[in-house]
């Protein structure tokens, strides 16, 4: 992996953060650029969500597990990490705005599970060593992470099953599209 790639992910990582502390500032304000389901106005969240954070906690948990995730993403290639974040954030947002329940749906989690699900689809279909290798560091790495499918109040779980629904579609589109070339 080249520099060039750690510092699209650390431009991503001081976006969140800035996002955050622009939100502190307004003293909240910007979360209502969240995706609001079924809402004209909850569009723009579909690209405003993952840098719109509730709370320095949601933010830490978020960026501890985004970082390590993108990271491992853009191993499997750069364009595959731009691919695929754009994929999960455009099609994952867009799940959550015509399925999502009637709430203020913030934070990058959507974008979190949709890498993980990106990371262990490329390595079961893609099947070479990098790729498989990868896929079981992930799993290893983050085993607790599929509880977040887990209804609970305060969470959007319906942005994480359909972040990690666009995160497989993702995969599986880019090793058909990788496969015709």
């Amino acid at each position: 992996m080249r520099i060039s790639d750690y510092r699209l992910v650390l431009g991503l990582f001081l976006a969140m953060v800035g996002g955050y502390l622009l939100n502190l500032a307004t003293m909240g304000w910007l979360n209502s650029f969240g995706i609001i389901p079924r809402s004209m106005g909850g569009l723009i969240g579909i690209v405003s969500s993952p840098f719109l954070h509730a709370s320095f906690f949601h933010l830490l948990g978020n960026v501890m597990t985004f970082v390590p995730l993108a990271v491992m993403t853009a191993w499997t290639g750069k364009r595959n990490f731009e691919f695929a974040s754009l994929f999960i954030i455009v099609i994952g947002g867009l799940l959550t705005w015509l399925m999502g329940r009637d709430a203020n749906h913030i934070g990058a989690s959507g974008w979190i599970f949709g890498l993980w699900a990106f990371v262990v689809t490329y390595g079961i279909f893609k099947r070479d060593i990098k790729s498989i290798v990868l896929a079981i560091l992930v799993v290893v790495l983050f085993t607790g992470l599929p509880l977040g499918l887990i209804p609970r109040q305060g969470i959007s779980f319906e942005g994480h099953i359909f972040g990690m629904i666009a995160g497989f579609l993702a995969a599986r589109l880019l090793i058909r599209m990788n496969r015709l070339e």
